[in-house]
């Protein structure tokens, strides 16, 4: 489901639509839309949940932390090998431009210039992921002393710093129309804003 609103008048009516329904068509959904207090109700609850039960808690810190140290490896691992293409790109480009001729050799060059301006870029993008990454990491401690801190700091919040939480931590929703059940996806790099929340609030006291 997908977030939108309607304005009727001075009001803002907010909900969630079936993303299948605004591509297929209604008849392909059996639950249009539902208000966004609702879904966002059960968003609230789930996350009240992680925090009042320390299994959860520490289960859940591990499996954060786990998926960002795996991000973290697989960028890193492409990282090198771009790293290494790269150079052998480097190296190919020093010996076509030092052979005689034109004709093939000038097409060659701008080939290798192209793919080393690529690689370049990528590069780049995958060393930015990285810091993001470094960015967003959190201590299993960390995590699990902001989850049992949730729930008193949520009331104090303003309806803009609740949204701002919910969008940072929720990387899916799916409900089922049939069964009236709703199944939240947490997107692991939002648990860092809500330990920034945390820290920010108790400095704050």
């Amino acid at each position: 489901m997908v977030h939108t609103y309607t304005v009727k008048g001075a009001r803002r009516y907010r909900y969630y639509v079936c993303l299948t329904a605004q591509q297929r068509g209604w008849d392909a959904c059996p639950s249009k839309s539902l208000s966004a207090q609702r879904v966002e109700a059960s968003i609230v609850e789930r996350i009240r949940s992680l925090g009042n039960d320390p299994r959860i808690r520490a289960e859940t810190a591990r499996r954060v932390h786990e998926q960002i140290e795996s991000s973290s490896r697989e960028t890193r691992a492409e990282l090198k090998t771009s790293e290494k293409e790269l150079a052998r790109l480097q190296r190919e480009l020093v010996k076509v431009a030092a052979m005689p001729g034109n004709g093939l050799r000038t097409d060659r060059i701008a080939d290798l210039q192209d793919r080393i301006q690529t690689t370049e870029q990528r590069i780049a993008e995958l060393r930015s992921d990285l810091d993001t990454l470094e960015a967003e990491t959190v201590s299993p401690q960390e995590l699990k002393q902001a989850l049992v801190a949730f729930e008193p700091i949520w009331k104090t919040l303003n309806t803009s710093e609740q949204s701002r939480i919910i969008r940072a931590l929720v990387e899916r929703v799916v409900y089922d129309g049939r069964t009236g059940k709703l199944a939240v996806t947490f997107h692991s790099a939002g648990f860092k804003t809500l330990c920034d929340v945390v820290e920010n609030n108790a400095d704050q006291q």
